[in-house]
Protein backbone atom coordinates (compact mmCIF):
# COMPACT_ATOMS: atom_id res chain seq x y z
CA UNK A 1 0.00 0.00 0.00
CA UNK A 2 1.31 3.41 -0.99
CA UNK A 3 1.82 5.93 1.79
CA UNK A 4 3.15 9.48 1.83
CA UNK A 5 6.80 10.41 1.56
CA UNK A 6 6.67 11.90 5.07
CA UNK A 7 5.35 8.63 6.51
CA UNK A 8 8.13 6.63 4.85
CA UNK A 9 10.66 9.11 6.18
CA UNK A 10 9.19 8.76 9.67
CA UNK A 11 9.43 4.98 9.46
CA UNK A 12 13.08 5.24 8.37
CA UNK A 13 13.84 7.59 11.26
CA UNK A 14 12.30 5.07 13.67
CA UNK A 15 14.39 2.27 12.14
CA UNK A 16 17.54 4.39 12.42
CA UNK A 17 16.85 5.13 16.07
CA UNK A 18 16.09 1.47 16.73
CA UNK A 19 19.33 0.39 15.06
CA UNK A 20 21.30 2.98 17.00
CA UNK A 21 19.69 1.92 20.28
CA UNK A 22 20.66 -1.70 19.59
CA UNK A 23 24.36 -0.70 19.55
CA UNK A 24 24.36 2.13 22.09
CA UNK A 25 26.09 1.55 25.41
CA UNK A 26 24.40 2.60 28.66
CA UNK A 27 27.85 3.07 30.16
CA UNK A 28 29.37 5.41 27.56
CA UNK A 29 26.31 6.78 25.76
CA UNK A 30 28.06 6.12 22.45
CA UNK A 31 27.04 3.76 19.67
CA UNK A 32 29.66 0.99 19.60
CA UNK A 33 30.41 -0.50 16.18
CA UNK A 34 33.47 -2.02 14.52
CA UNK A 35 33.52 -2.24 10.73
CA UNK A 36 36.32 -4.80 10.72
CA UNK A 37 35.20 -7.10 13.54
CA UNK A 38 34.91 -10.84 13.19
CA UNK A 39 31.55 -12.54 13.70
CA UNK A 40 32.33 -13.84 17.17
CA UNK A 41 33.85 -10.58 18.47
CA UNK A 42 31.85 -7.91 20.34
CA UNK A 43 31.53 -4.33 19.10
CA UNK A 44 33.89 -2.33 21.32
CA UNK A 45 35.07 0.57 19.15
CA UNK A 46 33.27 3.92 18.82
CA UNK A 47 33.05 5.25 15.24
CA UNK A 48 32.63 8.99 14.70
CA UNK A 49 30.34 9.01 11.64
CA UNK A 50 27.83 6.45 12.91
CA UNK A 51 27.63 8.35 16.21
CA UNK A 52 27.01 11.64 14.40
CA UNK A 53 24.21 9.91 12.50
CA UNK A 54 22.87 8.50 15.76
CA UNK A 55 22.88 12.02 17.23
CA UNK A 56 20.86 13.21 14.23
CA UNK A 57 18.40 10.35 14.80
CA UNK A 58 17.99 11.44 18.42
CA UNK A 59 17.29 15.03 17.33
CA UNK A 60 14.78 13.83 14.73
CA UNK A 61 12.74 12.03 17.40
CA UNK A 62 11.95 15.55 18.71
CA UNK A 63 11.40 14.54 22.32
CA UNK A 64 13.05 16.66 25.00
CA UNK A 65 14.88 13.64 26.42
CA UNK A 66 16.27 12.50 23.07
CA UNK A 67 17.28 15.99 21.93
CA UNK A 68 19.18 16.47 25.18
CA UNK A 69 20.88 13.11 24.70
CA UNK A 70 21.76 14.02 21.11
CA UNK A 71 23.26 17.35 22.16
CA UNK A 72 25.38 15.68 24.84
CA UNK A 73 26.58 13.12 22.31
CA UNK A 74 27.54 15.88 19.86
CA UNK A 75 29.50 17.76 22.50
CA UNK A 76 31.51 14.63 23.27
CA UNK A 77 32.19 13.90 19.59
CA UNK A 78 33.34 17.45 18.80
CA UNK A 79 35.97 17.08 21.49
CA UNK A 80 37.67 14.49 19.28
CA UNK A 81 38.16 16.77 16.28
CA UNK A 82 41.87 17.28 15.74
CA UNK A 83 42.76 20.84 16.80
CA UNK A 84 46.50 20.36 17.07
CA UNK A 85 47.83 23.27 14.98
CA UNK A 86 51.08 21.48 14.14
CA UNK A 87 49.29 18.35 12.94
CA UNK A 88 48.61 17.56 9.29
CA UNK A 89 45.28 16.14 10.46
CA UNK A 90 44.04 19.48 11.82
CA UNK A 91 40.25 19.68 11.28
CA UNK A 92 39.70 15.97 10.65
CA UNK A 93 38.17 13.36 12.94
CA UNK A 94 39.48 9.86 13.71
CA UNK A 95 37.62 6.84 12.36
CA UNK A 96 37.29 5.52 15.93
CA UNK A 97 37.60 7.62 19.07
CA UNK A 98 40.41 5.51 20.53
CA UNK A 99 42.62 6.47 17.56
CA UNK A 100 42.58 10.19 18.46
CA UNK A 101 44.51 12.34 17.57
CA UNK A 102 45.49 10.20 14.56
CA UNK A 103 43.10 10.54 11.61
CA UNK A 104 43.86 7.83 9.07
CA UNK A 105 40.90 8.46 6.74
CA UNK A 106 40.67 11.86 5.02
CA UNK A 107 37.08 11.21 3.90
CA UNK A 108 35.82 11.41 7.49
CA UNK A 109 36.14 15.21 7.42
CA UNK A 110 33.78 15.44 4.43
CA UNK A 111 31.17 13.15 5.96
CA UNK A 112 31.37 14.93 9.31
CA UNK A 113 31.01 18.41 7.78
CA UNK A 114 28.00 17.29 5.76
CA UNK A 115 26.29 15.72 8.77
CA UNK A 116 26.86 18.72 11.01
CA UNK A 117 25.46 21.05 8.33
CA UNK A 118 22.37 18.85 7.91
CA UNK A 119 21.85 19.10 11.66
CA UNK A 120 22.41 22.87 11.69
CA UNK A 121 19.99 23.40 8.81
CA UNK A 122 17.21 21.56 10.61
CA UNK A 123 17.78 22.32 14.29
CA UNK A 124 19.59 25.66 14.64
CA UNK A 125 16.42 27.23 16.04
CA UNK A 126 16.37 24.93 19.08
CA UNK A 127 20.09 25.16 19.88
CA UNK A 128 21.83 27.92 21.82
CA UNK A 129 23.82 30.49 19.77
CA UNK A 130 26.99 29.28 21.49
CA UNK A 131 26.37 25.66 20.48
CA UNK A 132 25.46 26.67 16.93
CA UNK A 133 28.71 28.60 16.66
CA UNK A 134 30.66 25.61 17.98
CA UNK A 135 29.10 23.35 15.33
CA UNK A 136 29.78 25.94 12.62
CA UNK A 137 33.44 26.17 13.55
CA UNK A 138 33.72 22.39 13.48
CA UNK A 139 32.27 22.41 9.95
CA UNK A 140 34.72 25.09 8.78
CA UNK A 141 37.69 23.21 10.20
CA UNK A 142 36.59 19.98 8.52
CA UNK A 143 36.07 21.68 5.16
CA UNK A 144 39.40 23.47 5.43
CA UNK A 145 41.08 20.11 6.03
CA UNK A 146 39.21 18.45 3.14
CA UNK A 147 39.98 21.14 0.57
CA UNK A 148 43.62 21.29 1.60
CA UNK A 149 43.91 17.58 0.81
CA UNK A 150 42.01 17.79 -2.47
CA UNK A 151 43.59 20.91 -3.96
CA UNK A 152 45.16 19.22 -6.95
CA UNK A 153 42.51 16.60 -7.61
CA UNK A 154 38.92 16.06 -6.51
CA UNK A 155 38.07 12.84 -4.64
CA UNK A 156 35.90 10.14 -6.29
CA UNK A 157 32.65 11.52 -7.68
CA UNK A 158 30.18 10.69 -4.85
CA UNK A 159 32.51 12.15 -2.22
CA UNK A 160 33.28 15.18 -4.44
CA UNK A 161 29.55 15.93 -4.73
CA UNK A 162 29.17 15.67 -0.96
CA UNK A 163 32.17 17.96 -0.39
CA UNK A 164 30.83 20.49 -2.89
CA UNK A 165 27.34 20.37 -1.37
CA UNK A 166 28.70 20.91 2.16
CA UNK A 167 30.79 23.87 0.96
CA UNK A 168 27.73 25.50 -0.66
CA UNK A 169 25.47 24.65 2.29
CA UNK A 170 27.80 26.45 4.70
CA UNK A 171 26.92 29.67 2.89
CA UNK A 172 23.22 28.88 2.58
CA UNK A 173 22.80 27.73 6.19
CA UNK A 174 25.25 30.01 8.01
CA UNK A 175 25.87 32.82 5.50
CA UNK A 176 29.56 31.92 5.36
CA UNK A 177 30.99 32.00 1.78
CA UNK A 178 34.44 30.70 2.79
CA UNK A 179 34.23 27.65 0.52
CA UNK A 180 31.35 28.67 -1.75
CA UNK A 181 33.39 29.20 -4.89
CA UNK A 182 35.27 25.94 -4.45
CA UNK A 183 32.01 24.05 -4.04
CA UNK A 184 30.36 25.62 -7.10
CA UNK A 185 33.46 25.04 -9.22
CA UNK A 186 33.56 21.40 -8.13
CA UNK A 187 29.95 20.78 -9.23
CA UNK A 188 30.61 22.46 -12.58
CA UNK A 189 33.72 20.31 -13.02
CA UNK A 190 31.78 17.12 -12.24
CA UNK A 191 29.09 18.01 -14.78
CA UNK A 192 31.66 18.92 -17.42
CA UNK A 193 33.47 15.62 -16.91
CA UNK A 194 30.19 13.72 -17.25
CA UNK A 195 28.49 11.42 -14.77
CA UNK A 196 30.60 8.28 -14.53
CA UNK A 197 29.39 4.69 -14.60
CA UNK A 198 30.95 4.28 -11.15
CA UNK A 199 28.44 6.85 -9.89
CA UNK A 200 25.33 5.87 -11.85
CA UNK A 201 25.75 2.10 -11.80
CA UNK A 202 26.48 1.79 -8.08
CA UNK A 203 23.24 2.32 -6.09
CA UNK A 204 25.10 3.23 -2.90
CA UNK A 205 26.97 6.02 -4.75
CA UNK A 206 23.86 7.09 -6.65
CA UNK A 207 21.92 7.39 -3.38
CA UNK A 208 24.75 9.39 -1.81
CA UNK A 209 24.77 11.85 -4.73
CA UNK A 210 20.99 12.31 -4.58
CA UNK A 211 21.08 12.98 -0.83
CA UNK A 212 24.06 15.32 -1.10
CA UNK A 213 22.40 17.49 -3.75
CA UNK A 214 19.24 17.53 -1.65
CA UNK A 215 21.01 19.51 1.08
CA UNK A 216 21.42 22.63 -1.03
CA UNK A 217 19.31 25.06 -3.04
CA UNK A 218 20.60 24.77 -6.59
CA UNK A 219 20.16 26.93 -9.65
CA UNK A 220 21.30 24.20 -12.03
CA UNK A 221 18.31 21.84 -12.01
CA UNK A 222 18.53 21.23 -15.77
CA UNK A 223 22.19 20.26 -15.55
CA UNK A 224 21.38 17.42 -13.15
CA UNK A 225 18.41 16.06 -15.10
CA UNK A 226 20.42 13.07 -16.47
CA UNK A 227 21.05 11.98 -12.87
CA UNK A 228 17.38 12.42 -11.97
CA UNK A 229 16.21 10.60 -15.06
CA UNK A 230 18.57 7.68 -14.50
CA UNK A 231 17.51 7.40 -10.86
CA UNK A 232 13.87 7.18 -11.90
CA UNK A 233 14.39 4.70 -14.75
CA UNK A 234 16.66 2.43 -12.69
CA UNK A 235 13.95 2.05 -10.03
CA UNK A 236 11.47 -0.82 -10.32
CA UNK A 237 8.32 0.29 -8.45
CA UNK A 238 6.86 -3.21 -8.04
CA UNK A 239 10.10 -4.79 -6.82
CA UNK A 240 11.21 -1.68 -4.89
CA UNK A 241 14.71 -2.30 -6.15
CA UNK A 242 17.48 -0.98 -8.40
CA UNK A 243 17.42 -2.81 -11.76
CA UNK A 244 20.04 -0.84 -13.70
CA UNK A 245 23.51 -1.96 -14.83
CA UNK A 246 25.41 -3.20 -11.79
CA UNK A 247 29.01 -2.07 -11.39
CA UNK A 248 28.96 -2.66 -7.68
CA UNK A 249 25.93 -4.51 -6.35
CA UNK A 250 25.85 -6.89 -3.40
CA UNK A 251 23.63 -9.72 -2.25
CA UNK A 252 22.58 -10.39 1.35
CA UNK A 253 21.20 -13.90 1.64
CA UNK A 254 18.51 -14.42 -0.98
CA UNK A 255 17.93 -10.77 -1.89
CA UNK A 256 19.90 -7.68 -3.01
CA UNK A 257 21.51 -5.62 -0.28
CA UNK A 258 19.42 -2.54 0.65
CA UNK A 259 21.14 0.71 -0.31
CA UNK A 260 20.70 4.41 0.29
CA UNK A 261 19.31 4.71 -3.26
CA UNK A 262 16.60 2.16 -2.43
CA UNK A 263 15.55 4.13 0.64
CA UNK A 264 15.69 7.46 -1.21
CA UNK A 265 13.39 6.13 -3.92
CA UNK A 266 11.11 4.61 -1.29
CA UNK A 267 10.65 8.09 0.16
CA UNK A 268 10.08 9.52 -3.31
CA UNK A 269 7.46 6.91 -4.23
CA UNK A 270 5.85 6.35 -0.83
CA UNK A 271 6.46 2.61 -0.66
CA UNK A 272 8.74 0.78 1.78
CA UNK A 273 9.11 -2.95 1.05
CA UNK A 274 9.79 -5.68 3.65
CA UNK A 275 13.36 -6.06 2.30
CA UNK A 276 14.03 -2.40 3.11
CA UNK A 277 12.32 -2.54 6.52
CA UNK A 278 14.73 -5.01 8.10
CA UNK A 279 16.89 -3.20 10.64
CA UNK A 280 20.33 -2.45 9.15
CA UNK A 281 23.14 0.11 9.22
CA UNK A 282 21.84 1.70 6.02
CA UNK A 283 18.93 3.11 8.02
CA UNK A 284 21.38 5.45 9.74
CA UNK A 285 22.44 6.73 6.31
CA UNK A 286 18.78 7.23 5.45
CA UNK A 287 18.75 10.14 7.88
CA UNK A 288 20.50 12.11 5.10
CA UNK A 289 17.53 11.77 2.74
CA UNK A 290 16.15 15.30 2.25
CA UNK A 291 12.58 16.30 2.99
CA UNK A 292 10.12 15.68 0.16
CA UNK A 293 10.19 19.30 -1.01
CA UNK A 294 14.00 19.12 -1.41
CA UNK A 295 14.13 15.75 -3.13
CA UNK A 296 15.16 15.80 -6.77
CA UNK A 297 12.02 15.85 -8.87
CA UNK A 298 12.56 13.39 -11.73
CA UNK A 299 11.66 14.44 -15.26
CA UNK A 300 9.27 12.52 -17.46
CA UNK A 301 10.33 8.90 -17.77
CA UNK A 302 11.98 7.77 -21.00
CA UNK A 303 13.93 4.60 -21.91
CA UNK A 304 17.65 4.63 -21.18
CA UNK A 305 20.14 2.32 -22.84
CA UNK A 306 21.57 -0.43 -20.66
CA UNK A 307 18.49 -1.88 -19.01
CA UNK A 308 14.94 -3.05 -19.56
CA UNK A 309 11.91 -3.38 -17.30
CA UNK A 310 8.30 -4.49 -17.28
CA UNK A 311 5.83 -4.72 -14.38
CA UNK A 312 7.18 -8.21 -13.61
CA UNK A 313 10.94 -7.99 -14.17
CA UNK A 314 13.92 -5.80 -14.92
CA UNK A 315 17.48 -6.37 -15.98
CA UNK A 316 20.68 -4.42 -16.51
CA UNK A 317 23.46 -5.02 -19.03
CA UNK A 318 27.05 -3.83 -19.10
CA UNK A 319 29.15 -3.49 -22.23
CA UNK A 320 32.10 -5.72 -23.02
CA UNK A 321 35.23 -5.05 -20.99
CA UNK A 322 38.61 -6.68 -20.56
CA UNK A 323 39.39 -5.40 -17.09
CA UNK A 324 37.51 -4.42 -13.95
CA UNK A 325 39.04 -2.66 -10.96
CA UNK A 326 39.74 -5.40 -8.35
CA UNK A 327 37.92 -3.27 -5.76
CA UNK A 328 34.75 -3.55 -7.84
CA UNK A 329 35.15 -7.06 -9.22
CA UNK A 330 33.01 -9.04 -6.76
CA UNK A 331 30.15 -6.60 -7.19
CA UNK A 332 30.45 -6.37 -10.98
CA UNK A 333 27.61 -7.96 -12.99
CA UNK A 334 27.74 -8.08 -16.82
CA UNK A 335 24.09 -9.19 -16.59
CA UNK A 336 21.65 -8.99 -13.67
CA UNK A 337 17.96 -9.93 -13.91
CA UNK A 338 15.47 -9.29 -11.09
CA UNK A 339 11.84 -10.36 -10.78
CA UNK A 340 9.28 -11.35 -8.15
CA UNK A 341 7.57 -8.84 -5.91
CA UNK A 342 8.27 -6.30 -3.19
CA UNK A 343 7.86 -9.13 -0.67
CA UNK A 344 10.51 -11.34 -2.30
CA UNK A 345 13.01 -10.27 -4.98
CA UNK A 346 14.60 -13.04 -7.07
CA UNK A 347 17.67 -12.74 -9.26
CA UNK A 348 19.60 -14.43 -12.05
CA UNK A 349 23.09 -13.02 -12.60
CA UNK A 350 26.16 -13.53 -14.71
CA UNK A 351 29.26 -13.08 -12.54
CA UNK A 352 32.77 -14.31 -13.20
CA UNK A 353 36.00 -12.57 -12.34
CA UNK A 354 38.55 -12.22 -15.12
CA UNK A 355 36.36 -13.47 -17.99
CA UNK A 356 33.78 -10.93 -19.15
CA UNK A 357 31.49 -11.77 -22.05
CA UNK A 358 30.41 -9.65 -24.95
CA UNK A 359 26.64 -9.33 -24.72
CA UNK A 360 24.26 -9.20 -27.66
CA UNK A 361 20.64 -8.30 -26.97
CA UNK A 362 18.63 -10.04 -29.70
CA UNK A 363 15.34 -8.72 -28.32
CA UNK A 364 13.86 -7.95 -24.88
CA UNK A 365 13.65 -11.64 -23.93
CA UNK A 366 16.65 -13.11 -25.84
CA UNK A 367 20.19 -12.29 -24.76
CA UNK A 368 23.40 -13.91 -26.04
CA UNK A 369 26.69 -14.03 -24.15
CA UNK A 370 29.86 -14.54 -26.21
CA UNK A 371 32.96 -15.77 -24.38
CA UNK A 372 36.37 -15.62 -26.09
CA UNK A 373 38.55 -18.06 -24.18
CA UNK A 374 42.33 -17.90 -24.36
CA UNK A 375 44.77 -20.73 -23.94
CA UNK A 376 43.62 -23.14 -21.19
CA UNK A 377 45.41 -22.95 -17.87
CA UNK A 378 46.10 -25.77 -15.48
CA UNK A 379 44.50 -25.49 -12.09
CA UNK A 380 41.73 -26.76 -9.85
CA UNK A 381 38.19 -27.38 -11.02
CA UNK A 382 36.95 -23.88 -10.15
CA UNK A 383 39.58 -22.32 -12.41
CA UNK A 384 38.32 -24.47 -15.29
CA UNK A 385 34.77 -23.10 -14.98
CA UNK A 386 34.57 -21.08 -18.16
CA UNK A 387 30.97 -19.75 -17.86
CA UNK A 388 28.99 -19.26 -14.65
CA UNK A 389 25.45 -18.09 -13.87
CA UNK A 390 23.90 -17.77 -10.40
CA UNK A 391 20.22 -18.09 -9.52
CA UNK A 392 18.93 -17.43 -6.00
CA UNK A 393 17.57 -20.51 -4.20
CA UNK A 394 14.60 -18.65 -2.73
CA UNK A 395 11.80 -20.51 -4.56
CA UNK A 396 10.96 -23.99 -5.82
CA UNK A 397 12.09 -24.59 -9.40
CA UNK A 398 12.36 -27.51 -11.79
CA UNK A 399 15.62 -28.04 -13.70
CA UNK A 400 15.31 -29.89 -17.02
CA UNK A 401 17.87 -30.83 -19.67
CA UNK A 402 16.21 -31.50 -23.04
CA UNK A 403 12.98 -32.14 -21.15
CA UNK A 404 14.47 -34.57 -18.60
CA UNK A 405 15.58 -34.01 -15.02
CA UNK A 406 19.36 -33.83 -14.81
CA UNK A 407 22.11 -31.99 -12.98
CA UNK A 408 24.57 -32.12 -15.92
CA UNK A 409 24.32 -31.04 -19.55
CA UNK A 410 26.36 -30.86 -22.75
CA UNK A 411 26.84 -28.35 -25.53
CA UNK A 412 23.76 -27.92 -27.70
CA UNK A 413 21.30 -29.24 -25.11
CA UNK A 414 18.51 -26.98 -23.86
CA UNK A 415 18.62 -26.30 -20.13
CA UNK A 416 15.24 -25.15 -18.78
CA UNK A 417 14.75 -23.66 -15.33
CA UNK A 418 11.04 -23.48 -14.55
CA UNK A 419 9.75 -21.35 -11.70
CA UNK A 420 6.36 -19.98 -10.59
CA UNK A 421 6.70 -16.74 -12.59
CA UNK A 422 9.55 -17.18 -15.08
CA UNK A 423 11.14 -19.95 -17.09
CA UNK A 424 14.71 -19.59 -18.38
CA UNK A 425 16.13 -21.55 -21.27
CA UNK A 426 19.91 -21.79 -21.76
CA UNK A 427 21.74 -23.17 -24.75
CA UNK A 428 25.53 -23.42 -24.95
CA UNK A 429 27.32 -23.51 -28.32
CA UNK A 430 30.97 -23.85 -29.40
CA UNK A 431 31.38 -21.34 -32.25
CA UNK A 432 35.13 -21.44 -32.85
CA UNK A 433 37.93 -23.82 -31.87
CA UNK A 434 37.74 -27.30 -30.40
CA UNK A 435 37.28 -28.68 -26.94
CA UNK A 436 35.19 -30.87 -24.67
CA UNK A 437 32.95 -29.21 -22.10
CA UNK A 438 30.50 -30.39 -19.47
CA UNK A 439 27.84 -28.33 -17.71
CA UNK A 440 26.75 -28.72 -14.09
CA UNK A 441 24.12 -27.49 -11.67
CA UNK A 442 24.95 -27.31 -7.98
CA UNK A 443 24.46 -25.20 -4.88
CA UNK A 444 26.89 -22.39 -4.08
CA UNK A 445 27.22 -18.62 -3.69
CA UNK A 446 27.75 -15.75 -6.09
CA UNK A 447 30.89 -13.61 -5.60
CA UNK A 448 28.75 -10.65 -4.46
CA UNK A 449 27.25 -12.60 -1.54
CA UNK A 450 27.93 -10.90 1.82
CA UNK A 451 26.14 -13.29 4.15
CA UNK A 452 28.60 -16.22 4.06
CA UNK A 453 30.52 -15.49 7.24
CA UNK A 454 30.53 -16.64 10.82
CA UNK A 455 27.91 -19.30 11.46
CA UNK A 456 26.55 -18.82 7.92
CA UNK A 457 29.87 -19.30 6.13
CA UNK A 458 28.87 -22.74 4.82
CA UNK A 459 25.36 -21.80 3.77
CA UNK A 460 24.49 -21.88 0.05
CA UNK A 461 22.09 -19.19 -1.16
CA UNK A 462 22.32 -19.85 -4.91
CA UNK A 463 21.99 -22.44 -7.61
CA UNK A 464 25.13 -22.34 -9.76
CA UNK A 465 24.91 -23.19 -13.45
CA UNK A 466 28.37 -23.52 -14.99
CA UNK A 467 30.23 -24.96 -17.96
CA UNK A 468 33.69 -26.38 -17.32
CA UNK A 469 36.51 -27.51 -19.59
CA UNK A 470 37.04 -31.27 -19.78
CA UNK A 471 39.67 -31.18 -22.53
CA UNK A 472 40.91 -28.19 -24.52
CA UNK A 473 44.29 -27.29 -26.02
CA UNK A 474 43.56 -24.08 -27.93
CA UNK A 475 41.61 -20.82 -27.70
CA UNK A 476 37.93 -21.00 -28.60
CA UNK A 477 34.72 -19.03 -28.59
CA UNK A 478 31.52 -20.05 -26.80
CA UNK A 479 28.04 -18.60 -27.14
CA UNK A 480 25.31 -18.82 -24.50
CA UNK A 481 21.75 -18.08 -25.62
CA UNK A 482 19.40 -17.09 -22.78
CA UNK A 483 15.66 -16.87 -23.39
CA UNK A 484 13.31 -15.47 -20.72
CA UNK A 485 9.74 -16.80 -20.75
CA UNK A 486 7.02 -15.18 -18.63
CA UNK A 487 4.42 -17.53 -17.17
CA UNK A 488 2.18 -14.91 -15.52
Amino acid sequence: MKITSSEVRRQLNDLALEYGRSLASRQTGFLHLCHERREEEPHLTIPVIENLLYALALFRSRTVEHVGEGKLLLEKLLGFQNHLSESSDFGNFPVYLHEYPACRDRTIAVHAAFLLLALLKEFSSILSPLFVEMLSQAVKSSLQYAWSHYQSRLPPCPLAIKLAAASIALNQVRGDPSFLQQGENALVHILNEGLSHELLYCPAHLGSALCSLGLIERGDEKAWKPLQQFAQEAWHPELCCYIGPAYREWQVGLEPQPTLYDLYMSCATGKLSPRLSKRASVHLEALLIPFAERMMQPPASSPIEGFYKTSLLGYGLLGATTHVNPIWEKGYHPFRLLWGSAEQVHSLVCQQGGCYPQIEKKDDRRIDFIYSLGMPESGDEKERREIIFYLDAGEEREFLVSGERSSTFRLGETVSICGPQLTFQFQFFLEEGEGKFLGHRMLGNRPSQLEVKGQKRFHAYDWVLFLRTVDREQPCRLRVALTILCLT
